[in-house]
């Protein structure tokens, strides 16, 4: 991966100084209303992202783009607390991006791709295929 922890600082500086009102939806009800202001925050974060010289792959956007899971309605139950989840709701993420309609396809890829497992911050390794 071509981005660290200072490209991602670089970005996110810039996402302050060019969106001042980013995040947008920290001002707004994500859960039970519109789903927009979480569309237009990862689209100022991706715009910034791929603005940076460094920067040109999908998969690394998705591994450090911050978010909140329960922001997106995504609640987890008690079981899958062994693994983070907003590293499951990246690799889901992924998962939409590379046009997977499954969870087996997702495993297999992340499987074949440890170093993409420890970016997308699994603490203990990829996820089984029934915690997708």
């Amino acid at each position: 991966m071509t981005a660290t922890p200072n490209t991602k600082q670089t970005v996110l500086d810039s996402l302050h100084e060019s969106h001042r009102e980013w995040p947008y939806s920290e001002a707004h009800d994500t859960v039970n209303e519109d789903p927009w202001p979480l569309a237009w925050d990862a689209a100022a974060f991706i715009e910034e992202w791929f603005a940076h010289p460094d920067h040109n792959d999908v998969e690394e956007a998705i591994c450090f783009v911050e978010l909140v899971p329960s922001k997106f309605g995504y609640d987890v139950a008690d079981w899958h607390f062994k693994q983070p989840p907003a590293s499951l709701l990246k690799a889901h993420l992924l998962r939409i991006v590379k046009g997977w309609s499954g969870e087996t396809a997702l495993h297999d890829y992340l499987d074949d791709n440890p170093e993409l497992v420890a970016e997308l911050g699994f603490e203990d390794g990829i996820a089984s295929k029934t915690t997708l």
